[in-house]
């Protein structure tokens, strides 16, 4: 008889990114006869000091991107960042505490390192005894997802692993699954690509210069179908909606379910380097054109992405157009960009990252 284990995944809503992760892990565990609740950490209780947060992190990445990003490696690289974590641990304990009690879950789970860190703080303080799962959802793993009070490290790439062995994590607890992602993408063999369409996706938020980037690719060389997620971003929506009546080439889409489909079909994607989107886009084996990147994890990962052959970076709309038409015109590129898209493609990751919370579980019970 299987046990039925009760976890509870604790996400935060700063993006989309985050919750996509903790959503396909639900699945995972649910076909796997788990209990799983799924918490926004900035709702609840949190839920107007979340507002405050995340409306002043949006506007630092749009009004100030230099400043955030000097911050996210500050506070990566020196020692005030233990001081911001010890910040963030004291200021979340309680509300930690409190869903401990209220959903008693054998296991818990983070795709955010703000609630990583308080539950950590809380058993360095032998005041929970509960297994901790840190799922990083980036191509980089920064200090404020560093605590060696987490049971379990689920990383998108081996070099991550690496990465925290040398930082004396011990091997066996850092496992190089990849970010969880719906099971749909696992189904994609390529056999739907289209020739010469093109996704342009702005992340779950629509930020991004898209608009800029449309207008570039109607001159570009080969590119016979544009279709654009637009995301919650109304304003692009509009916007976009008064070019299509003299561009039948556009196709426009608001927040969808349809993007494992409009992935299968297109033969680039021009994108904001956020890690679930990217995790996505090498499952489809579908090379990458980024643009836009946020300084911080969004640069680490644009690095990565580039340096790994999966992606080409461009800078500026400009760019994105001629770097679309190198891959869409060079065989031999495109080739290569798929081959190194399913290398690095982890498509199975929540069910592997499921495997690793239930053992966690088991381990709690013996």
């Amino acid at each position: 008889m299987t046990n039925t284990y009760r976890i509870l995944i604790i996400s935060a809503s700063v993006g989309s990114g985050h919750h996509q992760a903790a959503q396909a892990l639900r699945q995972a565990l649910l076909s796997r006869c788990c209990r799983v609740d799924v918490v926004d950490f900035f709702g609840g209780e949190h839920r107007y000091a979340g507002k405050l947060i995340k409306a002043a992190y949006f506007r630092l990445l749009r009004l100030f991107p230099e400043i955030y990003d000097y911050l996210y490696h500050y506070t990566d690289a020196s020692r005030y960042g233990e001081s911001i974590k010890g910040l963030l641990d004291r200021l979340s304990r309680r509300y930690i505490r409190r869903l401990i009690r209220r959903y008693r879950p054998d296991v818990l789970v983070f795709t955010h390192p703000f609630p990583c860190g308080a539950a950590a703080g809380l058993k360095r303080a032998d005041l929970i005894n509960v297994p901790l799962v840190a799922v990083v959802t980036d191509f980089a793993v920064h200090r404020l997802w560093e605590y060696p009070e987490v049971d379990d490290y689920c990383v998108a790439s081996d070099g991550l692993v690496s990465h925290l062995v040398r930082k004396g994590y011990d091997l066996s607890r850092v496992h190089g699954v990849g970010v969880p992602i719906r099971p749909v993408f696992a189904e994609l063999d390529g056999t739907a690509r289209r020739p010469g369409h093109v996704l342009v996706m702005g992340g779950g938020v629509g930020l991004g210069p898209a608009q800029e980037v449309v207008q570039a690719l109607m001159d570009a060389k080969g590119v016979t179908a544009i279709h654009v997620v637009c995301g919650k971003n109304v304003r692009l929506y509009r916007s976009l909606q008064a070019m299509v009546s003299t561009n039948p080439r556009l196709h426009l889409y608001q927040y969808t379910s349809l993007v494992p489909q409009l992935m299968a079909a297109a033969e680039v994607l021009i994108t904001k380097p956020g890690g679930l989107t990217a995790s996505e886009a090498l499952a489809a084996g579908l090379p990458m054109v980024l643009v836009d990147a946020i300084g911080g994890q969004e640069e680490d990962n644009a690095r990565f992405l580039t340096a790994t052959g999966a992606a080409l970076w461009a800078h500026d709309a400009e760019t994105a157009a001629r770097c679309t038409e190198t891959i869409l015109n060079d065989s031999m590129c495109r080739a290569k960009m798929q081959e190194s898209c399913r290398r690095l493609a982890r498509p199975q990751a929540a069910r592997a990252v499921a495997e690793i919370v239930i053992q966690a579980a088991q381990r709690k019970g013996k």
